[in-house]
């Protein structure tokens, strides 16, 4: 039976695992860090749950909601609530015509990645970093930092576009195709992102889900309610989840936490009109340096890699930061990669 393995443990990669499942393929996904997930992760603290990096994830793609449903099953949940814009000076409007479902899990966002990986049938290698790719005649080699090798027949990179330029870089194979691909992902311009969470132990009566800046003149560029998310925040608390515009974050690269966490707690202070946000009872911060990719690479050279029996997946790949998108990627990847090793 051919072997596909997949480099990256991000929502690209376990749905192009996912992809997999019914395929006479083997799926070896490795994965650098301890959990899967990517920018799709979720911590918990005091009786909360709460999504830090992509809030939640949706599409109207058919073969996505269809996916979606049948990976992780009765466990998805659906956000309640709006999304409203507001502008530079703070002033929110009805906003956005597109409230489609926003989905999650009572185990945050996390548990979707997870449901890909579990019902993919794959081997999944946590804490197995890939440093090195060798071509041979019929497939790849993969060696990891523990030393293990890893032979396969086909290879789907869903990684960052930083991080597959550096695989790239060390791999033997087509070297101007490689150079190509490596030009091309060093060109993609990330926006970095600062994501802090409030913590406080009161109800906040507000009629949506969450606000986003229609303009980037606003110190926060997006804010959310993780209290609208089923079992996520118990009763009689609220939790919000105050993303800072890219700007800023961009403008102050060594900003120490304090100095993120007061300009976020002024800025949903300032948003929602409420005083008691200055002073929450507990706060968590992650800096998101490459955090939505302003575009993507040509799809033309997405393509030819193919015929070194090697797909690519992820956001940079969409060419846009909704996590959708890289699903739909990983998805294709799948696809495209199972139809190369079993011609």
């Amino acid at each position: 039976m051919a072997t596909v393995g997949i480099v990256g443990g991000g929502i690209a990669g376990t749905a192009a695992a996912y992809g997999l499942r019914d395929s006479s393929v083997d799926a070896v996904l490795f994965e650098a860090g301890e959990a899967l997930g990517g920018r799709m992760v979720t911590r918990e603290r005091d009786g909360c749950v709460y999504d830090y990096g992509a809030n939640f994830i949706k599409g109207a793609d058919d073969r996505f909601r269809t996916v979606l449903a049948e990976a992780v099953g009765e466990d998805l949940d659906t956000v309640e609530g709006t999304i409203r814009v507001f502008d530079s000076e703070g002033t929110i409007s009805a906003g956005r015509n597109d409230q489609a479902p926003k989905y999650t899990t009572r185990d945050g966002v996390r548990g979707i990645a997870a449901a890909f990986a579990r019902e993919s049938g794959a081997t999944i290698a946590t804490d197995t970093r890939v440093g090195h790719l060798d071509r041979h005649v019929g497939g790849w080699t993969l060696s990891t930092a523990g030393g293990r090798e890893e032979t396969v027949d086909g290879l789907i990179l869903a990684l960052p576009a930083s991080e597959t330029t550096s695989l790239l870089a060390d791999a033997d194979w087509g070297q101007q195709l490689r150079d190509d691909l490596m030009v091309a992902a060093e060109r993609v311009p990330y926006r970095p992102v600062d994501s802090v969470v409030c913590h406080y132990p009161f109800e906040l009566d507000r009629p949506f889900y969450a606000l986003v800046s229609e303009d980037d003149g606003h110190q926060v560029g997006w804010l959310s309610r993780e209290e609208c998310k089923p079992g996520h925040v118990p009763d009689g608390e609220s939790l919000l989840v105050v993303q800072l515009n890219p700007d800023w974050t961009r403008q102050h690269p060594n900003a120490e936490t304090e100095t993120v966490e007061t300009v976020a707690r002024e800025g949903a202070s300032d948003l929602l009109d409420d005083e008691r946000l200055l002073d929450p009872d507990w706060t968590d911060h992650a800096r998101w340096a490459s955090a939505v990719p302003n575009h993507g690479i040509d799809p033309g050279l997405v393509e030819r890699p193919l015929s070194y029996d090697l797909a690519l997946a992820g956001d940079w790949v969409a060419g846009t930061g909704r996590t959708y998108a890289a699903l739909q990627t990983g998805l294709e990847a799948a696809d495209k990669i199972e139809n190369r090793v079993l011609a």
